[in-house]
């Protein structure tokens, strides 16, 4: 009887939080307050405004689940799934058919070849089928003030997006993107946007919402910002002759490995590591695991995304379209 109890108690105050979540204003949160103070000085918004937009917030809980809980938490034979079938590879094909004349134009342009723009979009958005159902401001602002870990990461995403919004005329309410408050096909925070987006056809303002071409152009130019290499491949695969003797995995997946440091662990690669350095990577299958080489382009990707589940599904995907397109 007194477990009941304690069980029923214990499930009344978790939905009292959950509704004390949603249901607190958010102007009244002192931290909002000094936010808008922030704003207001540094930026010259006006005040009257953001208090009337900070009125509209409802932190939402699923929001903050969805961010605790991604896809890239998946083993890597559950990821793979996920994005690397024969529907995103058809419409990869579609894709680059379509676009193929800003494809080449951005290739040429930033060295980033179409295979890896049109994978990207793809793993972001399935090629613009799905950008987003949730408010971008709301969501910015439940991470903001409720994400402990990353707060201060989505603070600044929400004035990111503020002032794109100040410069694009957009209505910081209607705008619509992922449970992270990415946006567009290429799925830019809203700092990459400022930062990387292009008007990749000379049309006034840079679109990536609605405009394909922007959203190649932008993804190309933002790889190519990161350090893209031209001609160099993302990764290259390990053979590993001891197991119980690995090089530790560096989930920064900035190049450090050396081709003398391959030997010490007995790695092997179809092409040797010559004057490149390299990231080890391990992925999980269901019964094994794979082992790959993340070269500087590897780097680059993990910027975008830093998962090596993500980098190499952009990486598999985009050879698997290639491969598809020129059958």
């Amino acid at each position: 009887m007194k477990k009941s109890l304690v069980f029923v108690t214990f499930i009344v105050l978790m939905l009292a939080s959950l509704t004390s979540l949603a249901s607190y204003c958010a102007i009244e949160r002192p931290d909002v307050r000094s936010y808008i103070d922030q704003l207001v000085t540094k930026y010259s918004f006006d005040r009257k405004k953001l208090e009337q937009l900070f009125c509209t917030v409802s932190f939402n809980e699923e929001v903050i689940s969805r961010i605790q809980k991604p896809a890239e938490a998946k083993p890597w034979y559950q990821y793979y799934e996920l994005f690397i079938t024969p529907d995103r590879i058809n419409k990869g094909v579609e894709y680059w058919n379509k676009n193929e004349k800003n494809l080449t134009l951005a290739e040429k342009r930033y060295g980033v070849p179409a295979s890896i723009i049109v994978a990207i979009i793809g793993v972001e958005t399935k090629y613009g089928q799905n950008k987003g159902n949730f408010p971008v401001f709301n969501t910015l602002a439940t991470l903001a003030f409720n994400d402990g870990r990353r707060a201060s990461y989505f603070r600044s995403e929400l004035t990111q997006y503020l002032l794109l919004a100040r410069e694009n005329n957009f209505q910081p309410l209607t705008l619509k993107g992922s449970y992270a408050g990415a946006v567009g096909l290429p799925q830019f925070m809203p700092s990459s946007y400022r930062s990387y987006a292009v008007d990749f056809e000379n049309k006034g303002r840079a679109d990536l919402f609605n405009d394909d071409a922007d959203a190649i152009g932008s993804v190309a130019n933002y790889l190519n910002k990161h350090g893209w290499k031209t001609g160099e491949p993302v990764a290259l695969a390990a053979v590993i002759e001891n197991d119980e003797c690995l090089p530790p995995c560096d989930k920064k997946f900035k190049p450090h490995l050396t081709q003398e440091d391959l030997e010490k662990y007995d790695i092997s690669t179809p092409v040797p590591l010559g004057n490149r350095k390299a990231s080890f990577i391990q992925l999980e299958n269901k019964d094994d695991c794979e082992y790959w080489l993340g070269l500087q382009n590897f780097y680059v990707i993990s910027t975008y995304n830093s998962s090596d589940l993500y980098v190499m599904a952009v990486n598999v995907l985009a050879q698997k379209i290639r491969e598809k397109r020129n059958s």
